[in-house]
């Protein structure tokens, strides 16, 4: 005879009902499967930083200057590879051949903390090594310093100092700006101006050892003047500075009475590395002059 079927339902729910206080539970365990996936992450060289490029507002040729800039790398400023210092005038591109006139490149080496010129003197005439201040290498910023000497005729202008810093992957570069001062030199290649033996009266007398020459260095267009400081003397006895001439030339027909005052000999030269100017005197003796040794100063006078 079949249940009712309320009565087979109790009966299930009164068994379930029972096992938690008989002691029994019933579980169910998971079916599960695992594996392992390894993990890996690529971080880049960071890219070495300059900033804070520094020039002198002006730079005197042949005076040495300090260039600066601030390095940065997150790897340690042993990172880097190289840093360059290009400086270049006004007048030429930042791409121009290295020439003593208005383009030069530098750089420091960081593996063995050197100093080198590429140009114009591969042979580092014109940075000094020894006061050059290298970054420490230790640190993730520091600054570094090329001391660098320009030539005498470095152009009196505008220019620009630009550094590079290289590591192996990346590059990074900063500038500045300066203004190269005028600069000249002369030096006398002749000794004292000097007459013998000269009869009174007597005009026109060419001196002993005629041609004298002045060397010229400037880095701008120049005049050379000449004057004498005063009338020849010998004791309380005189000659009068209009008794004196001068000329580029060995011709007094158009030689020029010298004056207290600079009068010009050459005009407008151009910039040089090296020129030499002859410089031709000539005395007259006034009659009546006493005989004597006289003596005055020839002074020359170079002006940008």
């Amino acid at each position: 005879m079949e249940k009712p079927i309320a009565t087979v339902l109790s009966g299930l729910l009164l068994v379930w009902t029972l096992l938690p206080a008989l002691g029994l539970v019933a579980s169910f365990s998971p079916v599960v499967s695992a594996d392992d996936v390894s993990g890996s992450a690529t971080i880049l060289s960071s890219a070495p930083v300059v900033e804070n490029a520094d020039a002198p507002a002006t730079v005197t040729p042949y005076s040495a200057a300090n260039f600066t800039a601030d390095l940065g790398d997150n790897n340690t400023l042993a990172d880097l590879e190289n840093v360059e210092l290009w400086l270049w005038s006004n007048s030429v591109s930042e791409g121009g051949s290295d020439n003593t006139r208005n383009h030069y490149t530098f750089y420091w080496r960081e593996n063995d903390n050197t100093w080198h010129e590429i140009g114009p003197d591969a042979g580092g005439s014109d940075i000094n090594t020894g006061s050059c201040v290298a970054p420490d290498n230790s640190q993730v910023s520091d600054n570094i310093t090329f001391n660098i000497t320009l030539a005498k005729v470095a152009e009196p202008t505008t220019w620009t100092a630009k550094f590079y810093v290289y590591d192996s992957s990346a590059s990074d570069s900063d500038n500045d700006t300066f203004t190269v001062n005028q600069y000249i030199e002369i030096s006398s290649l002749s000794p004292n101006v000097t007459w013998t033996g000269l009869s009174v009266p007597s005009e026109n007398n060419a001196a002993d050892n005629n041609p004298h020459q002045a060397a010229i260095i400037s880095n701008d267009n120049y005049d050379l003047n000449l004057k004498l400081s005063g009338a020849w003397t010998s004791g309380s006895n005189t000659i009068g500075v209009d008794n004196t001439n001068f000329y580029s030339a060995d011709n007094v027909a158009a030689s020029t009475v010298f004056s207290t005052d600079y009068q010009n000999l050459y005009d407008n030269q151009s910039w040089t590395s090296s020129r030499t100017h002859d410089m031709y005197f000539w005395l007259t003796v006034p009659t009546g002059t006493p005989s004597g040794t006289y003596t005055t100063t020839f002074n020359v006078q170079v002006i940008q």
